[in-house]
């Protein structure tokens, strides 16, 4: 099986669901328009070279690539996720499985190098051809998976059919410790993560540790900010077995993305034994769905709200060492049932 995702520029979840496949599935290999080498120059990716970035308007030159450049084989099978290669099957020849996997929802909005009244004007009538050309390419796919029930219903708005697949971990990979004295925060740094909001809360509680583990185009905003705060430490991004470790060994994971589509990092948390603090929109409201796995914090969320919250964490922490009963609820997510379902599409 060839698994297509958008692109790599970023190690998050949906970027780790695909190279997790290319491990579980024999003779599999994993493909892109482009490829970050600084962050994946260690995987094993077939990358086209097709830096989009540079383009006027990005969404169009990725609609473009996939519907004209990037070509399907004909009796190979295809996984296809994210918001573009999926038109790859609008043009591409029949023959092999075609599952589509939507880790988002097309509700984009470029931004433009040099912003004019007329790539204003262009972006919804770019949304309209993208959707048009969207429901199009899925006639020819065998099954639409979303990876939540929230993207299925955001699908649903445009009246595109799909079920839901929830993304996978190997659950076996994660373990329990005892816990240390830090928080955990494992995510992108991107605005709409709300990473500066933990942070914000964290350097009010001097006597609370937070660990920041992820990159993005906030780092060094993020770093020269709370650099003087010695309870926070931002280390960038991480291998895999030492993120585990951290997962481990941390008092709570916090999660607080602004409408996160799935919020692999929840998943990852509960594997690792680990009570969440997240935010009440999206995936989460799927995943933590008791307080034995975690509280969610009404929108719109603050420092303050969320610094009442881990103070809050800290009176109940005697009484919150469910580990077991955390690990038990996520095996629905294992890769092995997520591999299953995959083996009983048919074409």
């Amino acid at each position: 099986m060839k698994i297509v995702y958008d692109h790599f520029i970023a190690k998050g979840g949906a970027e780790r669901v695909s190279l997790l496949l290319q491990r579980y599935l024999k003779h599999s290999v994993v493909e892109s328009a482009y490829v970050d080498k600084s962050l994946f120059q260690d995987d094993d990716i077939k990358c086209y070279g097709y830096d989009y970035r540079e383009a006027l308007i990005p969404t169009l030159s990725l609609m473009f690539f996939y519907l004209f450049k990037f070509k399907l084989d004909t009796n190979r099978d295809y996984f296809l996720s994210g918001i573009f290669s999926p038109l790859a099957l609008m043009l591409g020849p029949k023959g092999g499985r075609r599952i589509v996997y939507f880790h988002t929802f097309p509700d984009f909005c470029d931004v433009v190098k040099q912003p004019t009244f007329m790539t204003k004007l262009l972006q919804p009538l770019l949304r309209r051809l993208y959707i048009w050309l969207l429901k199009q390419s899925l006639k020819n796919a065998d099954q639409v998976y979303s990876n939540s029930q929230y993207v299925k219903s955001k699908f649903e708005s445009l009246k595109v059919a799909s079920e839901i697949l929830y993304p996978p971990i190997v659950c076996k990979e994660f373990e329990f410790k005892r816990s240390d004295d830090y928080y955990l925060v494992v995510s992108r740094l991107e605005e709409n993560k709300r990473v500066n909001l933990i942070l914000e809360a964290f350097s009010l509680m001097p006597e609370f540790k937070l660990v920041v583990i992820g990159s993005g185009s906030m780092y060094l905003e993020l770093f020269n900010r709370f650099k003087q705060c010695s309870n926070i430490t931002l280390l960038g991004a991480l291998p895999p077995e030492k993120l585990k470790d951290y997962y481990s060994r941390c008092k709570a994971v916090i999660a607080i993305p602004e409408n996160e589509y799935f919020g692999l990092v929840a998943i990852e948390a509960l594997a690792s034994g680990k009570f969440v603090i997240g935010a009440k929109s999206g995936g989460l409201i799927e995943t933590i769905k008791n307080e034995d796995l975690g509280v969610l914090i009404e929108e719109p969320v603050t420092s303050q709200k969320l610094l009442d919250r881990v103070q809050h964490f800290e009176q109940l922490t005697p009484s919150l060492d469910n580990h077991q009963l955390r690990q038990a609820e996520v095996k629905v997510y294992d890769i092995e049932f997520f591999v299953q379902r995959l083996k009983c599409v048919k074409s």
